[in-house]
């Protein structure tokens, strides 16, 4: 009793010397205290104890004021402060230990000491005190604040929510991008590891409508040991195909071409080209609509517009034979007159049935580089006869027409 009294006594002595601030210490020379706070504990022989309690008998402290402080003998280990802001206990950490510091940490061990939870709870991350990113109890990794994952057993590895699900933004911009500098390839590797009947690797791109059939593209290539049936089905094939309405393939630089080859990349492995104009090439660059190197095969009719569209009427004097209306033409003569072909391509033929009005004696001039049995000049010579018909072909090289001519038909 005497002790308590002289205690009680002892503090309100210092309180009154050093103006309300209470000085415990056993250092002499210590005498005035700090003004800035109540209570000021100085010793150069001992330390401050705390008051010490289990993490039960922490978490069961009714109500603690802001700034309370306690030091956890289990558990964990370590001062603990309440903060009232977020209605929680902190523990003091430093950068070593068993917990992780902003600072960083030192003395870890790559096998024993993790970031995450032992419980059957999400590991989220923040920032601006939005979540960011969230590792979810089944192993799955959502970015951004609100990830949505698909059910099983389609569940995502990796989700990343590029947007609001409501609303209509339209602001664009790269969900993933990889980006670095190296003199070789830089590539984005999908590789399923499984050597199985059914199995393949994909990347696919789906629409807002895209179920697992319909509204998708998809470029795979199937496992070493694929038996599925089908014509995108076998061992190591690779394909590219879509689900949706028209399948656009082509290049949009201006005055670029579109290349298909097999064998290797080799320039000599070109099998087709289309070019800018459209031209069709198989075998050589097209000159024309479609131009093929080599022999064809054909097990049906093949129509040719400038032979299969309608017999030209042509009209006399300066005649104009357009092939790209039809190698086959009439005309009848009511003079003199001088014919003239157009838009001919090398190994084209056409015919023209030549007729003589009442007055006969016409007489008809012909193509340039006209070629006629025994020569000619270019001077057909015709059936004078009036309303008589003669029948002229050729055949064109490129340089020169020559020409067959069936005279006076009844």
């Amino acid at each position: 009793m005497r002790k308590l009294t002289f205690l009680i006594v002892l503090i309100f002595f210092f309180s009154r010397v050093f103006s309300q601030t209470v000085v415990v210490t056993d250092d002499a020379t210590y005498t005035t205290g700090n003004a800035s706070s109540v209570l000021d504990v100085k010793s150069v022989l001992k330390g401050f104890l705390a008051p010490r309690m289990t993490q039960a008998q922490r978490t069961a402290i009714s109500t603690p004021a802001d700034g309370l402080l306690v030091y956890q003998t289990d558990g964990t280990k370590g001062f603990y402060f309440y903060n009232g802001t977020s209605s929680s206990w902190v523990l003091f950490v430093s950068g070593s230990g068993t917990t992780w510091s902003t600072v960083g940490n030192s003395g870890t061990s790559a096998i024993t000491n993790f970031l995450g939870t032992t419980d059957n709870v999400n590991l989220k991350m923040r920032t601006n005190n939005i979540q960011r990113m969230l590792v979810d109890s089944l192993g799955s990794v959502g970015i951004g604040s609100a990830p949505i994952f698909t059910a099983s057993p389609s569940r995502e590895r990796l989700l990343v929510d590029g947007g609001s699900t409501s609303g209509n933004p339209t602001t664009s911009f790269n969900i993933i991008a990889g980006k670095g500098y190296i003199d070789n390839y830089l590539q984005l590797n999908i590789q399923n590891m499984s050597p199985t009947a059914n199995a393949s690797s994909d990347v696919v791109a789906s629409n807002d409508a895209a179920t697992e059939t319909v509204n998708y593209i998809d470029l795979g290539i199937n496992s070493s040991a694929n038996t599925a049936a089908g014509i995108i089905a076998g061992a190591s094939n690779a394909y590219l195909y879509s689900t949706g309405n028209d399948f656009a393939i082509g290049n949009a630089t201006a005055a670029k071409n579109l290349l298909l080859f097999t064998g290797g990349t080799a320039s000599t492995n070109e099998r087709m080209r289309i070019n800018s104009t459209g031209n069709v090439g198989i075998g050589k660059t097209p000159l024309f609509k479609f131009d093929v190197k080599g022999r064809g095969s054909f097990d049906s009719t093949v129509v040719a517009p400038n032979y299969a569209s309608a017999l030209q009427t042509l009209s006399s004097g300066t005649i104009t034979w357009d092939q790209t209306k039809g190698a086959t033409a009439t005309v009848t003569l009511t003079g003199n007159s001088t014919l003239t072909i157009t838009n001919a391509i090398a190994g084209m033929y056409g015919l023209i049935k030549v007729k003589q009005d009442a007055t006969g004696s016409r007489t008809l001039t012909l193509p340039t580089g006209s070629k006629v049995i025994n020569g000619g000049g270019g001077l057909v010579t015709l059936t004078t006869t009036a309303n008589a018909i003669d029948v002229l072909s050729y055949f064109y090289d490129g340089t020169n027409y020559f020409w067959t001519i069936g005279y006076n038909y009844n």
